[in-house]
């Protein structure tokens, strides 16, 4: 028995084409294809592939032919020999998302028959059905003949119905992926028919599907309306698109139409010759000898989409060259421009100011050569998984499929992020360049707290954002995006403070909470920095005006700037946070600009060589790994306790050898800081014996943490064998 190798086509006219074999005369395509074999609805039989003959296999006596005729040729370099054979099932007038419309707008229907239907649940699924049909009886005509069809692709062509209808786009994604689903399961369970791929044929799996984009030329014949219902449907196909599920899109971005809506003979071929290349395995990724492109990845909400009203700036205004953003519109590598395609959410553009586009210039002058953006941003998007609960109908990317980013729901803005990721990847290296992965700079958090979801929603949008971030960065590390020494950043938008009352009472607290698990997230991560909005201007209180827009890319540039290793970003090892340390040694005031802090950072460094010398590193983050309490009772928790209390007491240690000399050297505004206690000038035998007491406590904190033996009897203060004068203070160590 042979495996007949089979890509089965299916959709509406688009697929199934308008124009005449005699097209194909000029090209060279037009005889019959001995290699390739196409299932005859007309006559139930296997055929060689004839275009004008049997291309069009709905239709009696139609002449038509669509990409299937280049199918083969396509694949000859990889697949030398044997037969492809194809079945095509394409139903003019077909739709995905509403069964019930008859063919006439106004609900009447010459022919009395509702609008054939693909959708495998809906109450009149005749498309479907009908394929399936199909399906069977070629299978079993194969087996006649001791074949058995192996289905090696699919490829999905359906979305002229609901343009041009303007009904059913906002549930598109989620039922082209029912249909994905549901046809995998029924071709796998019939008989005499088999799943495999062209490439592979030991490789498991679900069956492999190519979904073509949604095309309509953006010429004056469509309404904007229309226009943004293509968007958004490119959106929710593209946000459905996985390699770990085998779906895959093909663009049209370049194809033409007869008449804005039907491909031309030209598209068709090479809309054929393009498909091919889905169903092989990518090539192997080698940047060597390219020029690095720098990329930046700008996702959120509305903060980050932009809401800076004209007038802007000057040298705001028209194309912006080096800053390179993913265009929305035409999914292509442009010059960033305001008003044209600096928006996601927003069609048309809305002429309004965002932070990529002054981000952009600053880090194109720090570069000296282009910078690329890919933006996901979508107006009323949260962070924690609520997708029931966000259904909107405000921006043409607002729908029940397009709010969420938690990386655990299906066709949401997390798969649609990274869908715009990979072809942004694929433009660059088709351009000589090897992209890698910079930045992530995220603006959410907002709208956890202004939508009034539940209780403790807040609590979810951090861990969230982290997930994110690994699932952003797991992939880019597929795509060969991320540098080995080069970690990937990230910024994080802090929500404002803002946030409450009167406008969305129910936040109140939240927020205050909300700004803490942020701090608490850089503070155990160099790698991720912060942007406060409290500090820039607002229309509203929340969107960023024009002049807040500009502040908060340049505070953006900075954070990105600033060096994880840069004394100014030094952390300590145990102690919950660099504020409290400073608090512990009262000096929570130093100024920023004081060189103090830089004397301050050293000690920290210091101490943090200190521990991995005395500890080893694999003691030192198994310990950092422990719960923090302010109120220590398990072993573990007592052991965190007791490093952070010797890591004040090494910084104190560090500080007490050399603060009161520099102070005495300094200027005014340094010695001021002498006078406070733990650093106030005092004899030499008083600074000795101090130093001597902490010494000896570190050392006994740091013998028990080697020895393990770590209990609530055995934490206690130790004092040293010095002689203190009456009035001395004693400066215990502080456990933070």
């Amino acid at each position: 028995m042979a495996a007949r190798s089979v890509i089965l086509w299916l959709g509406d006219e688009l697929m199934k084409s308008t124009r005449p074999a005699s097209d194909l005369v000029s090209y060279g395509y037009d005889g019959v294809q001995t290699d390739s074999r196409i299932w005859n609805i007309q006559t139930q039989a296997w055929e060689n592939l004839l275009p004008g003959t049997n291309t069009d296999t709905v239709a009696p006596g139609s002449s038509t032919f669509g990409p299937e005729v280049r199918a083969r040729a396509a694949l000859l370099a990889t697949i030398p020999t044997g037969f492809v054979d194809h079945i095509k099932y394409c139903v003019t007038d077909s739709t995905l998302t509403y069964a019930d419309l008859r063919r006439n707008p106004d609900g009447t229907s010459a022919a009395g028959t509702l609008r054939p239907c693909w959708y495998p649940l809906a109450r009149d699924t005749t498309a479907y059905s009908g394929m399936l049909a199909q399906v069977k009886a070629a299978a079993a005509a194969a087996a006649g003949a001791g074949d058995t069809l192996v289905i090696k692709h699919v490829v999905i062509s359906l979305f002229l119905a609901e343009i041009f209808l303007g009904v059913g786009w906002r549930s598109y994604g989620a039922r082209m992926l029912d249909l994905i689903n549901t046809l995998r399961v029924d071709l796998d369970a019939l008989t005499d028919v088999a799943i495999g791929t062209f490439y592979n044929a030991s490789t498991g799996g679900p069956l492999e599907v190519t979904v073509v984009a949604p095309h309509a030329e953006f010429s004056s014949a469509y309404s904007e309306l229309q226009k943004g219902t293509i968007t958004n449907m490119r959106s929710q196909i593209e946000a459905i698109v996985s390699p770990l599920f085998r779906i895959t899109v093909q663009s049209t971005n370049t194809l033409t139409c007869t008449d804005g809506l039907h491909l031309d003979t030209a598209s068709l071929i090479t809309l054929g010759n393009a498909l091919p290349a889905k169903f092989l395995p990518p090539a192997a990724i080698n940047d060597t000898g390219l020029e690095v492109a720098e990329v930046f990845a700008i996702l959120g909400d509305s903060i980050f989409d932009g809401s800076g009203i004209p007038p802007h700036p000057t040298f705001l205004t028209g194309a912006q060259p080096g800053v390179k953003i993913w265009a929305r519109d035409t999914q292509t590598w442009e010059n960033a421009q305001v008003g044209a395609n600096n928006l996601v959410s927003y069609f048309p553009n809305a002429g309004l100011l965002s932070v990529d586009v002054p981000f952009g210039n600053h880090l194109r002058n720090h570069f000296g050569k282009d910078i690329y953006i890919s933006k996901v941003t979508q107006i009323g998007s949260h962070a924690a998984p609520y997708p029931e609960r966000s259904v909107y109908a405000i921006g043409p990317l607002q729908d029940s499929y397009t709010f969420d980013w938690h990386p655990a729901t299906t066709n949401g803005l997390c798969d649609l992020s990274l869908s715009w990721l990979t072809r942004g990847a694929e433009s660059l290296r088709a351009q000589s360049k090897a992209p890698r992965l910079n930045t992530i700079a995220i603006c959410l958090g907002s709208n956890d707290l202004i939508l009034p979801f539940g209780l403790n929603d807040h609590l979810e949008v951090v861990p969230s954002i982290k997930q994110l971030v690994r699932r952003y960065i797991d992939h880019a590390q597929t795509l060969g995006m991320v540098r080995a020494d080069q970690p990937v950043k990230v910024i994080l938008a802090v929500p404002t403070s803002r946030i409450g009352s009167p406008t969305a009472p129910w936040a109140d607290g939240k927020t205050v909470v909300l700004r803490a698990e942020f701090q608490a997230w850089a503070d155990e991560n160099l790698d991720v920095r912060l942007v406060d909005l409290d500090p820039f201007g607002t229309n509203d209180g929340l969107h960023l005006n024009t002049q807040g827009t500009i502040d908060c890319a340049l505070a953006m540039f900075q954070a990105w700037g600033a060096s994880p290793t840069s004394p100014t970003t030094v952390q300590p090892l145990f102690v919950r946070t660099k504020d409290d340390l400073l608090k512990a040694l009262r000096l929570s005031q130093v100024p920023d600009t004081n060189d103090a802090k830089f004397q301050i950072d050293e000690a920290i460094r210091n101490a943090r060589v200190n521990f991995f010398t005395a500890l080893g590193a694999s003691l030192v983050n198994a310990t950092k790994a422990k719960p923090f309490s302010t109120q220590p009772s398990t072993a573990d928790e007592i052991a965190r306790a007791l490093a952070s209390s010797v890591e004040v007491k090494m910084v104190r240690a560090e500080l007490l050898r050399v603060m009161p000399v520099m102070f005495m050297d300094g200027a005014n505004t340094v010695q001021s800081w002498n006078q406070e206690a733990a650093f106030r000038e005092g004899s030499y035998l008083q600074t000795k014996s101090e130093l001597t007491r902490l010494e000896n406590e570190i050392r006994e904190g740091l013998t028990m943490l080697l020895s393990g033996e770590i209990g609530a009897s055995q934490i206690a203060t130790l004092y040293p064998d010095a002689f203190f004068n009456p009035g001395d203070s004693l400066f215990s160590g502080e456990v933070i």
